[in-house]
């Protein structure tokens, strides 16, 4: 995890420190004397900036004290400029070790201005400390998007110098003409996953995921599908009438304590209080949730939990107990280290990952408008050729368009949904190809 401090994190306008706060603080280090009038005046920006490093040294050991694995990163806009205008001394930054990771923002138009900044940069912080220096490339902003060929010659410029990554700014841009830059760099420079630099393993491996219909799941009694979107597809449902359980098991690469997250869609057809056993170390524990409260939407933290290496079944639920004509859902359930508590625990490597999502051939956008009225855009790439179809549910489940799309080519594509004949609520828009699904909420607001 990153504790990361932008251009204005910590600065100071050069015009700036002639408060009473600020001009007493400089009386009591200058035997009582006012600050220069000038604020350019060399003495008086340094001791400014002084304050602002005391600051941030402060910053840093608040946040170590809070986790020493934390990284503390800068990306400041470029030396001298940012000292000279915004009192940021970065240089101090780098070279005393306040920051961990420095990303210079070296935003620039043409390759050869780039690599003026660039090396700029790298001039100005002691050659040991250029593993911790990433570049700051200018990716996206407001209607400019950087052009691919700019871009490759960005990185290369950056490895010829021995600066080894980059931070784009904005991520926006990845998306931006079909996914071009996205696709630009996947084939490229970033071919393969790399682990976090400065980390000896990877500290955020991707969680365990069970989903509901997963040979990981265990079913007894009486569960039915039921088409209300949930994290991938459906969700399941039981009623009372019948004793029904479900068993959820994970293959534990190591020996920690573990966050555990049920996925949940709240309804009033739910039980309020369906108990969830979790199976640990040190025993049974037993959690109660409201599958009826709206403020449950989504990944429920049923907690922290110390965790045995191997196969082993993590939690179950059941219906026991639950009132007459109520029904206890369920969905997918996710395990992810919890770093915390087990800050040294080495859960996976890059080649023995396990994923939270599903492999999937498409990707796709949230629609657009959201709310709307009447109509929204949906819009999906395909990597590969295939049949799709558009599902809308309403809030309680039910069908209420069901559109067939053929097979479409690989590419960007578009769906347009009119729902002028229907009123106001939340509805959900299932795009679907093969196996693979995502689900859109939005919001018809008339």
């Amino acid at each position: 995890m990153v504790s990361e401090y932008s251009d204005r994190m910590p600065a100071l306008p050069v015009e700036c420190g002639y408060d009473s706060v600020t001009v007493e603080l400089y009386k009591q280090d200058h035997g009582g004397q006012s600050p220069p009038a000038n604020f350019y005046d060399t003495g008086w920006k340094l001791w400014r900036a002084g304050k602002l490093n005391d600051f941030y040294r402060r910053v840093r050991d608040s946040v170590k004290t809070l986790d020493e694995n934390l990284f503390v990163a800068s990306s400041p806009s470029v030396y001298p400029w940012a000292y000279d205008q915004y009192l940021q001394d970065s240089k101090t930054w780098v070279n005393t070790g306040i920051v961990d990771q420095f990303l210079p923002q070296l935003y620039r138009y043409s390759i050869a201005d780039y690599i003026y900044e660039l090396n700029s940069s790298l001039s100005y912080i002691n050659p040991e400390k250029k593993d911790i220096t990433f570049a700051g490339v200018l990716m996206n902003v407001g209607s400019y998007t950087i052009e691919p060929q700019f871009l490759l010659q960005s990185l290369q410029a950056n490895r010829n110098a021995g600066v080894k990554g980059e931070g784009h700014f904005f991520y926006e841009g990845l998306r931006r003409n079909n996914f071009r830059l996205a696709d630009t760099l996947r084939s490229t420079y970033y071919t393969q996953p790399v682990d976090m630099p400065g980390r000896e393993f990877n500290r955020r491996p991707k969680g365990l995921l069970v989903s509901e219909d997963s040979t990981n799941v265990v079913k007894t009694g009486s569960w039915e599908n039921l088409p209300v979107p949930g994290f991938r597809g459906g969700i399941i449902r039981t009623g009372s009438s019948t004793p029904s359980s479900l068993e959820y098991s994970y293959d534990i690469p190591a020996d920690g304590f573990y966050n555990l997250y049920a996925y949940l869609i709240p309804s009033f057809s739910f039980a309020p209080e369906v108990k969830y056993t979790i199976k640990t170390k040190q025993g049974d524990t037993v959690v109660s949730v409201n599958q009826q409260s709206p403020g449950k939407q989504g990944w429920f933290h049923l907690g922290s939990y110390e965790m045995m290496k191997g196969k082993r079944t993590v939690f179950t639920l059941n219906n026991n107990g639950i009132p007459a004509g109520k029904y206890v859902m369920s969905d997918a359930g996710l395990l992810l280290i919890d770093r915390k508590k087990s800050p040294n625990v080495v859960v996976s490597s890059r080649e023995n990952v396990v994923a939270t999502t599903l492999p999937t051939k498409f990707e796709v956008s949230n629609n657009f408008p959201n709310p709307f009225n009447p109509e929204t855009m949906v819009t999906f790439k395909l990597s590969e050729a295939g049949q799709v179809n558009i599902i809308i549910y309403n809030q309680l489940g039910e069908l209420i368009e069901h559109r067939t799309l053929g097979e479409l080519a690989v590419g960007e594509h578009q769906f347009r949904w009119n729902a002028e004949r229907l009123p106001s609520g939340p509805y959900f828009i299932k795009v679907e190809s093969g196996v693979n699904s995502v689900v859109l909420k939005t919001l018809l607001l008339k």
